[in-house]
C-alpha cells in the first residue's frame, strides 16, 4: 500500500486523485523584495509593469482577488484590488497559462512604492484547492497572540522604481 505523503511526493501533475495541498509557488517576477520592470510610457507618472507567479502544477482562476497592498507612501499609494473572475480589471488584465499567473498593469502603479501582494482564493488547482499567501509566519506562530507580538513578515513584497 502507497502512503498519502509518497503519492504527493510523486506528483508530477494536476491530474493526481485526492490532492488537498495547494498550488505551491516555483518562482515570482520580480524576485520578493524586488523592483518592478517599467513600460515606458512617456511622461505618465507611475509605473505600468508585469508580474508573475509560477506554480508548481497548473492553475484556474478562483473566485477571490489578488491584490497589491501599499506599505509605504500612503498618503498617494492606492491599493490594487484585481478580482479573478474575468480575465480583466480595472487596471489592467491577467492570463492564466497552464502553471503561470500573469498580471498585466495597463494603470501605472505610484512611482517609490512598497506594495505587498496578497492572494485569498484568486487561483486554484484544477482539483479547487485554493493558494493563499499574505504573511509568512515562524513555524511556532499562534493567530491568538498576533496583537501581542505583531505582524508577521508580508511573504512577497514588490517595489516600484522611482
Amino acid at each position: 500500500w502507497v502512503s498519502q505523503s509518497a503519492v504527493l511526493s510523486s506528483k508530477r501533475d494536476v491530474h493526481t486523485p485526492f490532492d488537498s495541498d495547494p498550488p505551491l509557488v516555483e518562482a515570482l517576477a520580480p524576485a520578493h523584495e524586488g523592483l518592478l520592470t517599467c513600460v515606458p510610457d512617456g511622461l505618465t507618472p507611475g509605473c505600468m509593469t508585469t508580474l508573475e507567479i509560477t506554480f508548481n502544477e497548473d492553475i484556474q482562476r478562483g473566485s477571490g482577488n489578488l491584490s497589491l497592498v501599499c506599505l509605504t507612501h500612503l498618503d498617494a499609494c492606492e491599493d490594487v484590488v484585481i478580482p479573478m473572475q474575468a480575465p480583466t480589471f480595472a487596471g489592467g488584465a491577467t492570463l492564466i497559462e497552464n502553471r503561470r499567473l500573469q498580471v498585466d498593469f495597463t494603470s501605472p502603479l505610484v512611482d517609490a512604492s512598497a506594495f505587498k501582494v496578497v492572494s485569498s482564493g484568486a487561483v486554484q488547482d484544477l482539483d479547487g484547492v485554493s493558494f493563499d499567501m499574505d504573511v509568512e509566519c515562524e513555524p511556532w506562530f499562534d493567530e491568538v497572540w498576533q496583537a501581542a507580538l505583531g505582524h508577521c513578515a508580508p511573504s512577497y513584497v514588490v517595489h516600484s522604481p522611482s
